[in-house]
């Protein structure tokens, strides 16, 4: 068993006026094996909080150049908007490894066990809840677009939660000296999410399954072939296949990798209805298409490494000046 924590704490003043931000990142995790080495479980909390002043940028683009004014004092759009972001994720992993235990001799007076996993069952639960915040208790200047609800003060928000469950099945590749075992694996997700903004709830879920196939990581000549497709739920149809590949010569001082990756996803629920005080769409926008590839060849005793990379993306959703979602 063992336990630990991290916490980190920063911020910026910035340059020019109300450019100060702070953060705080908290990370506490645990993980308990068995006596057998059979059943294992891992746990994790982290919360992340990001605070920002907002400015609206500089009110004329020369001041920028002015070498006269000193930063801190030219004049900015919003004198009293903020903003903030906040992210907490629970997650809890437990397995089950099935296997051969053999009895092992220590020395000429003593024994013991040791245990070899073959087949993985596993099941893990996570809670992710994030908010996003933006305030400004003087909307009424001009600098905004139109202003929809309430013209004293601006108080927009979107929350999400979502709560995730897989349960799967993989093989163990745990011996370096079984080069040729194949491996694969299988697992179910369900998705349960509710997307808040404006005081309007909408719940929403998926299902996904995923699996992966290919031959032992210890293999000079190493391939996996991995996916995921969404079977229901809001990104019904989406998916992800890769294709991975990895030599390595007999010494391990090189290594060439080659990686495909094709999928098709949704975009984000905020791409597709909003609502706030400044802005507002509804869009019904198609799912983005996105291909990858790159080579790469790796010295481990000079640690460089060379390579090309390759990236396809479409129906890529970008906003505009004024908040208008394009593709």
């Amino acid at each position: 068993m063992n336990v630990g924590i991290v916490y980190q704490r920063g911020g910026t003043e910035g340059f020019y006026t109300r450019q100060q931000g702070d953060y705080v990142n908290f990370k506490a995790f645990t993980s308990i094996d068995s006596k057998n080495e059979r059943y294992h479980l891992n746990a994790q909390g982290i919360w992340n909080e990001l605070n920002k002043n907002q400015s609206g940028g500089i009110i004329a683009d020369s001041l920028f150049e002015d070498s006269v004014i000193r930063k801190d004092n030219i004049p900015v759009n919003l004198a009293l908007a903020s903003s903030s972001e906040n992210q907490q994720v629970y997650r809890l992993n437990q397995s089950f490894d099935f296997g051969k235990t053999e009895e092992i001799h220590v020395n000429d007076s003593t024994t013991g066990t040791d245990f070899t996993g073959k087949l993985r069952i596993y099941h893990t639960s996570s809670y992710d809840k994030g908010a996003v915040y933006f305030w400004d208790s003087s909307p009424d200047t001009g600098y905004y677009q139109a202003i929809y609800h309430d013209s004293l003060l601006t108080d927009n928000h979107v929350h999400r939660r979502k709560f995730t469950n897989t349960l799967g099945f993989v093989t163990l590749d745990l011996d370096p000296g079984n080069r040729n075992k194949l491996n694969a694996g299988i697992a179910g997700m369900h998705e349960y999410i509710i997307y808040n903004r404006y005081r309007k709830d909408t719940i929403t879920y998926n299902a996904i399954v995923k699996g992966f196939f290919g031959n032992s990581a210890y293999a000079n000549f190493h391939w996996n072939i991995s996916g995921d497709y969404a079977v229901e739920g809001i990104n019904a149809k989406d998916y992800r296949w890769e294709l991975k590949l990895k030599y390595t010569n007999k010494k391990k001082t090189q290594y060439l990798d080659y990686l495909l990756s094709v999928q098709q996803r949704a975009p984000s629920m905020i791409h597709y209805f909003y609502e706030g005080n400044h802005y507002r769409w509804k869009n019904n926008f198609e799912k983005q298409h996105n291909a990858t590839t790159f080579l790469q060849y790796t010295f481990v005793k000079h640690n460089a490494r060379i390579g090309l990379r390759g990236d396809v993306i479409g129906q890529y959703v970008y906003y505009d000046e004024i908040g208008r979602a394009h593709v």
